[in-house]
């Protein structure tokens, strides 16, 4: 994660550090906002990943865009909105934590709600084996496709 991007902040560019984007753009942010496109793509997600849950595996975020009809890039917006707005308002396990990138196997760095810049290495994988394990052991999924009526997959 010592990768150098350029953010282009009109009429020039700042170097930063890919681990600080998520510091940099939500310091002292209370509550995240979502745009309507993110919930509407939310809910669509909902279904397939009570799927993946149901069968104990992960989903990479391409074959999630594409099962809902979207590009890669914008699901960490709708997993956004299924972690603050779906599974942590209900006390569910996070159900976004089983979507991760087909490079590395791991969820994208925001899986948990306050980012996770100050988790080392191994502390980010066993968290997130941690997390997947509970939704994978949790047994209320077909409830709340019903509490949001949602109707379930059948791959």
């Amino acid at each position: 994660m010592n990768k150098v991007t350029y953010i282009r902040k009109r009429p020039y560019e700042i170097p930063i550090k890919m681990a600080n984007l998520h510091e940099l753009f939500c310091k002292g942010r209370k509550k995240m906002t979502y745009t309507n496109n993110a919930r509407d793509n939310a809910y669509r997600a909902i279904p397939h990943l009570v799927y993946y849950a149901h069968l104990e595996e992960t989903i990479t975020y391409g074959k999630l865009g594409r099962r809902i009809g979207i590009h890669h890039r914008p699901v960490r917006f709708l997993l956004g909105y299924i972690r603050d707005e779906i599974c942590s308002k209900r006390g569910l396990p996070l159900l976004n934590v089983i979507v991760v990138k087909k490079s590395t196997g791991l969820p994208g760095e925001s899986f948990l709600q306050g980012g996770t810049s100050h988790l080392t290495d191994e502390e980010y994988k066993r968290r997130f084996e941690e997390l997947r394990d509970q939704v994978f052991a949790y047994t209320g999924w077909d409830t709340l496709l019903r509490d949001l009526n949602l109707t379930p997959v059948n791959d």
